[in-house]
Protein backbone atom coordinates (compact mmCIF):
# COMPACT_ATOMS: atom_id res chain seq x y z
CA UNK A 1 0.00 0.00 0.00
CA UNK A 2 2.74 2.41 0.63
CA UNK A 3 4.62 2.01 -2.21
CA UNK A 4 1.18 2.31 -4.21
CA UNK A 5 0.95 5.66 -2.37
CA UNK A 6 4.56 6.85 -3.15
CA UNK A 7 3.59 6.00 -6.68
CA UNK A 8 0.87 8.01 -6.88
CA UNK A 9 2.49 11.01 -5.91
CA UNK A 10 4.97 10.45 -7.96
CA UNK A 11 2.57 10.49 -10.66
CA UNK A 12 1.10 13.46 -9.29
CA UNK A 13 4.17 15.23 -9.28
CA UNK A 14 4.90 14.60 -12.62
CA UNK A 15 1.50 15.65 -13.59
CA UNK A 16 2.43 18.63 -12.03
CA UNK A 17 6.07 19.61 -13.82
CA UNK A 18 4.14 18.94 -16.66
CA UNK A 19 0.81 20.61 -16.43
CA UNK A 20 2.68 23.45 -16.76
CA UNK A 21 2.78 23.53 -20.99
CA UNK A 22 -0.14 20.73 -20.81
CA UNK A 23 -3.02 23.28 -23.01
CA UNK A 24 0.18 25.00 -24.88
CA UNK A 25 1.17 21.55 -26.32
CA UNK A 26 -2.07 19.85 -26.64
CA UNK A 27 -3.57 22.68 -29.11
CA UNK A 28 -6.92 20.27 -29.38
CA UNK A 29 -8.02 21.08 -25.93
CA UNK A 30 -9.27 24.24 -24.61
CA UNK A 31 -9.52 27.44 -25.82
CA UNK A 32 -7.98 29.29 -29.33
CA UNK A 33 -7.23 32.46 -30.69
CA UNK A 34 -6.14 34.13 -34.19
CA UNK A 35 -3.31 36.99 -33.61
CA UNK A 36 -0.78 38.30 -36.13
CA UNK A 37 -1.69 35.31 -38.76
CA UNK A 38 -1.10 32.97 -36.26
CA UNK A 39 -3.74 30.97 -34.39
CA UNK A 40 -2.62 30.13 -31.03
CA UNK A 41 -4.02 27.73 -27.41
CA UNK A 42 -4.81 29.74 -24.69
CA UNK A 43 -3.36 28.10 -21.34
CA UNK A 44 -6.49 27.06 -18.87
CA UNK A 45 -4.66 25.28 -15.24
CA UNK A 46 -7.33 26.11 -12.56
CA UNK A 47 -4.11 24.77 -10.28
CA UNK A 48 -0.72 25.89 -10.02
CA UNK A 49 1.50 24.89 -12.41
CA UNK A 50 4.49 26.57 -14.07
CA UNK A 51 6.09 28.58 -14.49
CA UNK A 52 5.34 30.10 -10.95
CA UNK A 53 3.68 27.86 -10.07
CA UNK A 54 0.46 29.99 -10.46
CA UNK A 55 -3.14 28.77 -11.58
CA UNK A 56 -3.75 30.07 -15.39
CA UNK A 57 -6.88 31.99 -16.76
CA UNK A 58 -8.32 31.39 -20.11
CA UNK A 59 -11.06 33.58 -19.57
CA UNK A 60 -11.81 35.61 -22.41
CA UNK A 61 -12.04 39.09 -20.68
CA UNK A 62 -8.14 37.59 -19.53
CA UNK A 63 -6.50 37.36 -22.33
CA UNK A 64 -7.57 38.69 -26.07
CA UNK A 65 -7.06 40.30 -29.34
CA UNK A 66 -8.79 43.80 -29.50
CA UNK A 67 -10.56 45.94 -32.22
CA UNK A 68 -6.49 46.99 -33.65
CA UNK A 69 -5.49 43.55 -33.46
CA UNK A 70 -3.43 43.96 -29.90
CA UNK A 71 -2.73 40.57 -27.38
CA UNK A 72 -3.76 41.75 -24.27
CA UNK A 73 -2.61 39.43 -21.05
CA UNK A 74 -3.75 40.18 -17.47
CA UNK A 75 -2.64 38.82 -14.03
CA UNK A 76 -6.26 39.02 -11.99
CA UNK A 77 -7.69 37.81 -8.97
CA UNK A 78 -10.30 35.07 -9.08
CA UNK A 79 -12.24 34.05 -6.50
CA UNK A 80 -9.33 34.79 -3.91
CA UNK A 81 -6.40 33.59 -6.26
CA UNK A 82 -4.29 35.54 -8.44
CA UNK A 83 -4.30 34.18 -12.01
CA UNK A 84 -1.34 34.26 -14.65
CA UNK A 85 -1.90 34.11 -19.04
CA UNK A 86 -0.57 32.40 -21.56
CA UNK A 87 -0.65 31.82 -25.18
CA UNK A 88 1.59 29.51 -27.47
CA UNK A 89 1.32 28.76 -30.98
CA UNK A 90 0.33 25.55 -32.80
CA UNK A 91 3.16 24.83 -34.79
CA UNK A 92 7.01 25.32 -34.66
CA UNK A 93 8.69 27.65 -36.82
CA UNK A 94 12.71 26.95 -36.14
CA UNK A 95 15.34 29.09 -37.52
CA UNK A 96 14.70 32.43 -37.96
CA UNK A 97 13.78 36.10 -36.56
CA UNK A 98 10.72 36.28 -33.99
CA UNK A 99 10.27 40.22 -33.25
CA UNK A 100 7.77 40.84 -30.82
CA UNK A 101 6.08 44.78 -30.80
CA UNK A 102 5.28 45.45 -27.15
CA UNK A 103 3.37 48.67 -26.36
CA UNK A 104 4.51 51.11 -23.68
CA UNK A 105 3.70 50.70 -19.84
CA UNK A 106 5.18 47.03 -19.73
CA UNK A 107 7.39 48.47 -17.39
CA UNK A 108 5.19 50.08 -14.77
CA UNK A 109 4.04 46.69 -13.28
CA UNK A 110 4.24 44.40 -10.63
CA UNK A 111 8.21 43.68 -9.46
CA UNK A 112 7.43 40.16 -9.10
CA UNK A 113 5.54 39.77 -12.44
CA UNK A 114 7.02 38.48 -15.26
CA UNK A 115 6.71 39.08 -19.30
CA UNK A 116 7.94 36.31 -20.88
CA UNK A 117 8.60 36.30 -24.72
CA UNK A 118 10.02 32.67 -25.21
CA UNK A 119 9.97 29.18 -27.14
CA UNK A 120 9.62 26.23 -25.56
CA UNK A 121 9.65 22.96 -26.43
CA UNK A 122 7.71 19.76 -23.64
CA UNK A 123 10.54 17.16 -24.31
CA UNK A 124 13.99 17.92 -22.47
CA UNK A 125 15.93 17.56 -25.52
CA UNK A 126 18.33 20.56 -25.92
CA UNK A 127 17.10 22.51 -22.71
CA UNK A 128 13.20 22.68 -24.08
CA UNK A 129 14.96 24.50 -26.74
CA UNK A 130 14.34 27.71 -24.82
CA UNK A 131 15.49 30.93 -26.09
CA UNK A 132 13.65 33.54 -23.89
CA UNK A 133 13.39 37.68 -23.63
CA UNK A 134 11.66 38.20 -20.22
CA UNK A 135 10.86 41.83 -18.74
CA UNK A 136 10.74 41.41 -14.60
CA UNK A 137 12.23 42.47 -11.69
CA UNK A 138 12.33 39.35 -10.22
CA UNK A 139 10.60 40.93 -7.01
CA UNK A 140 14.18 42.98 -6.60
CA UNK A 141 14.23 46.51 -7.72
CA UNK A 142 17.48 46.53 -7.68
CA UNK A 143 18.37 44.34 -10.67
CA UNK A 144 18.40 45.17 -14.27
CA UNK A 145 14.82 44.33 -15.70
CA UNK A 146 15.09 43.25 -18.84
CA UNK A 147 17.09 39.96 -20.04
CA UNK A 148 17.98 37.66 -22.90
CA UNK A 149 18.25 33.95 -22.30
CA UNK A 150 19.25 31.07 -22.88
CA UNK A 151 18.84 27.74 -20.77
CA UNK A 152 20.42 26.85 -17.86
CA UNK A 153 20.26 30.61 -17.54
CA UNK A 154 21.69 30.28 -14.37
CA UNK A 155 25.27 30.41 -16.13
CA UNK A 156 26.16 33.45 -16.40
CA UNK A 157 27.12 33.13 -20.12
CA UNK A 158 23.88 32.00 -21.03
CA UNK A 159 22.07 35.50 -19.65
CA UNK A 160 22.57 38.76 -20.45
CA UNK A 161 20.46 41.65 -18.59
CA UNK A 162 20.04 45.35 -18.84
CA UNK A 163 18.18 47.82 -17.58
CA UNK A 164 15.12 48.87 -19.67
CA UNK A 165 13.31 52.59 -18.61
CA UNK A 166 9.96 53.48 -19.56
CA UNK A 167 8.85 54.84 -22.95
CA UNK A 168 5.61 55.37 -23.91
CA UNK A 169 6.08 54.36 -27.51
CA UNK A 170 6.99 50.71 -26.59
CA UNK A 171 9.59 48.77 -27.87
CA UNK A 172 10.65 46.15 -30.51
CA UNK A 173 12.00 43.14 -28.86
CA UNK A 174 13.19 40.16 -31.19
CA UNK A 175 15.75 36.83 -30.94
CA UNK A 176 17.25 35.64 -34.68
CA UNK A 177 17.73 32.03 -34.00
CA UNK A 178 20.50 30.36 -36.21
CA UNK A 179 22.34 27.39 -36.13
CA UNK A 180 25.13 28.01 -33.38
CA UNK A 181 24.02 31.55 -33.45
CA UNK A 182 21.26 33.44 -31.12
CA UNK A 183 21.01 37.13 -31.69
CA UNK A 184 19.36 39.02 -29.09
CA UNK A 185 17.93 42.77 -30.10
CA UNK A 186 15.60 45.46 -27.96
CA UNK A 187 14.83 48.92 -29.27
CA UNK A 188 12.70 51.37 -28.44
CA UNK A 189 10.35 52.95 -30.65
CA UNK A 190 10.44 56.44 -31.42
CA UNK A 191 7.70 58.18 -30.82
CA UNK A 192 8.35 60.47 -33.99
CA UNK A 193 7.81 58.66 -37.27
CA UNK A 194 9.83 58.03 -39.40
CA UNK A 195 12.86 58.64 -36.44
CA UNK A 196 15.51 55.77 -35.86
CA UNK A 197 14.77 53.55 -33.24
CA UNK A 198 16.87 53.56 -30.13
CA UNK A 199 19.02 50.24 -29.55
CA UNK A 200 18.39 49.36 -25.47
CA UNK A 201 21.07 46.04 -26.02
CA UNK A 202 22.17 43.65 -28.49
CA UNK A 203 23.57 40.63 -27.51
CA UNK A 204 25.13 37.64 -29.12
CA UNK A 205 25.10 33.81 -27.86
CA UNK A 206 27.45 31.29 -29.37
CA UNK A 207 27.46 28.83 -26.71
CA UNK A 208 24.39 26.50 -25.49
CA UNK A 209 22.14 27.26 -28.88
CA UNK A 210 19.73 24.66 -29.07
CA UNK A 211 18.61 23.24 -32.77
CA UNK A 212 14.99 23.03 -33.62
CA UNK A 213 12.41 20.26 -32.77
CA UNK A 214 9.24 20.79 -31.77
CA UNK A 215 9.16 24.19 -30.03
CA UNK A 216 6.16 26.57 -29.71
CA UNK A 217 6.33 30.51 -29.62
CA UNK A 218 5.21 31.50 -26.03
CA UNK A 219 4.05 34.48 -24.74
CA UNK A 220 3.01 34.46 -20.78
CA UNK A 221 2.48 37.09 -17.93
CA UNK A 222 2.89 35.43 -14.56
CA UNK A 223 3.76 36.14 -11.22
CA UNK A 224 7.24 35.45 -9.96
CA UNK A 225 7.07 32.41 -7.52
CA UNK A 226 3.80 32.41 -7.44
CA UNK A 227 2.87 34.78 -4.87
CA UNK A 228 0.60 37.90 -5.51
CA UNK A 229 1.37 40.95 -7.03
CA UNK A 230 3.17 43.49 -4.89
CA UNK A 231 1.33 46.43 -5.75
CA UNK A 232 -1.73 43.80 -4.65
CA UNK A 233 -3.69 45.42 -7.69
CA UNK A 234 -4.20 43.14 -11.10
CA UNK A 235 -1.93 43.94 -13.87
CA UNK A 236 -1.79 44.05 -17.48
CA UNK A 237 0.54 44.36 -20.47
CA UNK A 238 -0.71 44.60 -24.39
CA UNK A 239 1.35 42.97 -27.55
CA UNK A 240 0.94 45.00 -30.50
CA UNK A 241 2.26 42.01 -32.57
CA UNK A 242 4.24 39.08 -33.16
CA UNK A 243 6.11 38.48 -36.74
CA UNK A 244 8.73 35.54 -37.72
CA UNK A 245 10.42 35.79 -40.70
CA UNK A 246 12.82 32.23 -41.66
CA UNK A 247 16.59 32.98 -42.48
CA UNK A 248 17.11 33.22 -46.11
CA UNK A 249 17.47 29.99 -48.37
Amino acid sequence: MKTAIRLLAGIAGALLVAGCQTTANAPERGRHLQWSGYRWAVKNEPQPVGPGPNPFSGKREDVFVDAQGQLHLNIVKRADHWMSTEIASFGSLGYGTYTFEVAGGATDTPGNAVLGLFTYDIEPADQHREIDIELSRWNDGRRENIQCALQPAELPHLVHRVPLVENPSGWTMSFRWSPGIVDCLITARPSVAGATPQVVTSHRFTRGVPRPGNEKVRLNFWLFRGGAPDTNKPAEVVIRSFAFSPLPE
